[in-house]
């Protein structure tokens, strides 16, 4: 009893001696500041664990040019049935400006697509009535050149843009074409600071495509009719950057389909490959 009566005795005397501290003087400075000195490395308190973002874009605005040939190319159209193609050459140019939590983008596109086909197509009515009252039915030099350009906004949070569409063609194996659409497009990766490597692609849909001019129907009496076709285009690629530089190369499929509207004779479809290179800046 005595022994627990000293303990006890000498526990209040350290409590006096340290009574200060409970009347207020305790440094609560300390309580601010992680207490990692001296812990062991397995011991040190965890960063805060917050979300990676989608996709980290560069600040500021960010470009890339590609010069691209189209390598393959296949179509069937209202006046050739198969398309025998060779290479021909293709540009694009991309820029993107940050605004805020969303990025503005333009796009200009300039392709074409050559070979030889056999004007088959010419030996429907309707489709010679149009078409083909200068050419021949049998093999023909077919080339097509092809102009889009696209504009619009990013979806924040998300690597896809929303744009609108103008597209001119010129061809001598359908018609000449010009119309306004609407689709969505997945940059080039290149563009982003953290994937040089990856994947793009797009799809388009223009509700009304019309002749670039009046049709003249090759019908006695001769009279002009306009033509009208909707159609969706499409695109899906890759990039790969070369080492540590800016340059890049790219490789993808190009397709469009369109239905028609209005004197449009039959549908078509176009599908092509295309390789190039090209650098970001």
């Amino acid at each position: 009893m005595a022994r627990n009566f000293v303990l006890f005795a000498a526990f209040l005397v350290m409590a006096g001696v340290a009574s200060p501290a409970f009347a207020g003087d305790v440094d609560l400075s300390l309580l601010k500041k992680p207490l990692t000195t001296g812990l062991p490395a397995t011991e040190a308190p965890l960063a805060s664990a917050t979300a990676a973002p989608l996709l980290v874009r560069k600040l500021g605005a960010t470009g890339l040019v590609s010069a691209e040939l189209v390598a393959w190319g296949s179509a069937n159209t209202q006046l050739a049935r198969g398309l025998a193609s060779y290479p021909a050459p293709a540009l694009r140019v991309i820029g993107e400006v940050p605004l805020g939590a969303t990025s503005f983008m333009v796009e200009f596109d300039d392709r074409e697509l050559a070979g030889t086909a056999n004007a088959s197509g010419c030996a429907d009515p309707a489709v010679r009535a149009i078409t083909c009252d200068r050419q021949s039915v049998g093999g023909f030099r077919a080339r097509e050149w092809t102009v889009q350009e696209h504009g619009g906004f990013l979806v924040p949070k998300t690597s896809i843009f929303v744009n609108f569409a103008n597209l001119y063609r010129a061809t001598n194996f359908s018609m000449d074409i010009e119309g306004i659409g609407f689709g969505a497009e997945l940059l080039p990766t290149v563009l982003s600071a953290n994937s040089p490597n990856g994947f793009f692609g797009s799809v388009y849909f223009y509700p009304n495509i019309m002749n670039e001019h009046m049709v003249e129907m090759h019908v006695t009496p001769k009279h002009n009719v306009p033509v009208r076709y909707s159609m969706l285009a499409y695109e899906m690629g890759m990039t790969r950057t070369v080492g540590k530089s800016r340059t890049f190369l790219d490789i993808g499929l190009r397709g469009d389909h369109s239905w028609s509207l209005v004197n449009a004779p039959r549908q078509g479809t176009k599908l092509h490959l295309f390789i190039g290179s090209g650098r970001h800046l």
